[in-house]
């Protein structure tokens, strides 16, 4: 499932109604397929934070994990939107309640034009991964 990702990730990202669904792929999957890939992994405004044992255990590069605290982020569209533009994230992964589903679309075209795959995902689908702030 992991490689059809990776090989359809333009046609996903133009579908903004294809959110990640714990049904579908949930956040360790996408942090592992990512990890692999050239530029950082950006996840803003999670509800909690991913520890560097929790993502070594899980084979995980902690290198190319970036977190943007929602303490540190006031705006999850123009976090969203400078990380596309400047070109260094392979993923962007998002709460899909952070933002309208017509900021969704938006981010999702613009990650489409800039190759950057874009993923809204459920809060309740985060398999553990997250500590507390």
């Amino acid at each position: 499932m992991l490689n059809n990702l990776i090989n359809e990730k333009t046609e996903y990202q133009f579908n903004p109604l294809n959110n990640i669904t714990k049904s579908d792929i949930g956040l360790i999957p996408l942090l592992k397929l990512y990890s692999t890939q050239a530029g950082w992994i950006l996840l803003i405004a999670p509800d909690g934070r991913p520890t560097k044992e929790f993502l070594t255990r899980n084979s995980i590069d902690v290198n190319k994990v970036i977190v943007f605290q929602k303490k540190h982020c006031q705006d999850v569209f123009f976090t969203a939107s400078e990380a596309i533009k400047h070109h260094n994230c392979s993923a962007i992964i998002f709460w899909e309640d952070a933002l309208s589903p017509e900021q969704q679309k938006s981010i999702y075209l613009k990650g489409a034009d800039s190759e950057v795959a874009i993923h809204a995902i459920k809060s309740d689908n985060i398999e553990g991964a997250l500590q507390a702030h």
